[in-house]
């Protein structure tokens, strides 16, 4: 396994990154900082990789951008093309089934809201 370059401690310790990890919302986010805060701590590539479920070649990538600018280099970074496109009528459908209960006084799970959606044009 190739050597993986160690995130620059200038942009921060392991604790300023557990604080991170606390405060952030975004689920990517929150992966890619756990992986920075085990390499912080001195983990092996390979262990952080089984720990976490990625490929060496993503933890570099991720320490290549703590490198370059720490915990907000490691955020979601905007996609590339046309945004998606959702009829209001449609958005509005699903935000209410999502907030509301089904025929059985349930709260919809994802599941049912996805199979709902399949089967209405």
């Amino acid at each position: 396994m190739p050597l993986a370059i160690q995130p620059d401690p200038r942009f921060g310790d392991a604790d300023d990154v557990q604080a991170a990890i606390r405060k952030t919302r975004e689920a990517d986010h929150l992966v890619r900082l756990q992986a920075i805060r085990h390499r912080l701590l001195g983990k092996s590539v390979r262990d952080v990789c089984d720990l976490l479920s990625i490929q060496s070649s993503t933890l570099r990538n991720w320490v290549h951008r703590w490198n370059e600018g720490g915990i907000g280099a490691l955020r979601t970074r905007p996609r590339s093309g046309r945004p998606r496109k959702i009829d209001p009528d449609f958005k509005d459908l699903v935000v209410e089934r999502i907030g509301g209960i089904d025929d059985d006084g349930k709260p919809w799970s994802a599941i049912a809201i996805h199979g709902y959606l399949k089967k209405t044009p």
